[in-house]
């Protein structure tokens, strides 16, 4: 307990006559006044007041349990899924291993010959590889077929190559007379001009009425394509008409 001081101020009060007549000075006492100090609980102090109480330790009894539990839980199922796992790749291995030695003839196994046997004919089976056909959007051949295929794939295209060999020359002959063609399309237009003023072609009427509905023109090409003349001859011939000419 602490010890705090105060003082205390008594109010004046009048002056009583004292039995001499004389009054007396107002006395002020100091007075010490003990006060209770107050402290928070410690940390082991609050431990133990919750250890004793018991609903508070049981449910944290309940706490831990679940937790346990549950972490339990959760590696138990990681544990069976990676022992299922590995036990299926295990069996497959196995599997493999037995028909790998059976089809070596190391040791006799029966089911894996019948098994083999049944999986050949499955495969091999017309109506399998016609729904697999159907499935796929695919065509399976034989390897004797493959090959005639790719032979009679590379002698096409073999062909196709001399071919357009063949077309680049004639193109380029081509091109050769038509460049030593060009000074004869000069005299040609020179000579068609003197055939046109000399057997008045320039009067030939293209669109005027021959017969009916065809005109001079028509008929000219008509005796181009029929008699295969020339369109000079053609057109000398149907300016013997006077309704071709203007």
């Amino acid at each position: 307990m602490n010890l705090i001081s105060r003082n205390k101020v008594k109010p004046e009060s009048s002056p009583t006559p004292s039995t001499g007549g004389e009054s007396s000075p107002i006395a002020i006492a100091e007075e010490s006044v003990a006060l209770p100090t107050v402290t928070a609980p410690s940390t082991s102090a609050r431990k133990a007041n919750v250890s004793s109480n018991p609903s508070v330790a049981l449910l944290r009894r309940l706490l831990i349990t679940r937790t346990i539990q549950n972490r339990t839980r959760g590696e138990t199922f990681f544990n069976v899924f990676k022992d299922i796992i590995a036990g299926t790749f295990l069996g497959i291995l196995l599997v493999f291993f037995l028909f790998s030695l059976d089809y070596h003839h190391f040791i006799q196994l029966g089911s894996a010959r019948t098994f083999r046997d049944a999986a050949f004919y499955l495969i091999t089976d017309p109506r399998t590889i016609r729904y697999v056909e159907n499935s796929l959007r695919l065509k399976f051949i034989s390897v004797d077929i493959y090959n005639a295929k790719s032979d009679e794939l590379k002698r096409m295209l073999t062909k196709i190559k001399n071919k357009q060999r063949d077309i680049e020359i004639d193109e380029n002959k081509v091109n050769e007379i038509l460049i030593d063609a060009t000074p004869f399309d000069q005299e040609y237009d020179e000579l068609m001009v003197r055939a046109n003023h000399l057997f008045g072609l320039d009067n030939f009427c293209v669109n005027c009425k021959f017969k009916g509905s065809t005109t001079c023109g028509g008929r000219m090409n008509y005796l181009m394509d029929k008699y295969g003349d020339s369109q000079l001859k053609s057109k000398v011939a149907m300016l013997s008409f006077p309704q071709c000419k203007n």
